[in-house]
């Protein structure tokens, strides 16, 4: 069976040869990291002043902390696809925030 992989696989291939370099990899482990830019974080701080008004983790004078100590009430996660990177931003309460920028696509 070959390892050889497919013509139309090119973008895989390009990226077993990035992640091959010295500046992907630290010791064993896989570098990897995701940026949002200015507007993406425009348009995330706009959803979040709506959905503060609702969200149940909203910090108050009597509760300042109410996801915990160390926060973790916004969850980042990007995916890579073809033609382009989806970026979506999930709060503890269960919302859910798109700031793709699909346009740019």
């Amino acid at each position: 069976m070959s390892t050889e992989l497919p013509d139309n696989w090119g973008w895989i291939k390009r990226q077993q040869e990035r992640m091959s370099t010295p500046e992907y990899i630290e010791g064993e482990k896989i570098v990897r990291t995701f940026t949002t830019n200015l507007r993406m974080e425009k348009k995330l701080y706009e959803l979040l002043n709506e959905h503060i008004k609702v969200c149940p983790f909203n910090p108050t004078e009597e509760n300042p902390f109410p996801a915990g100590a160390i926060g973790g009430v916004l969850t980042y996660s990007f995916t890579d696809t073809h033609i382009g990177q989806v970026c979506k931003v999930n709060c503890a309460c269960g919302g859910e925030f798109d700031i793709t920028e699909y346009e740019d696509w």
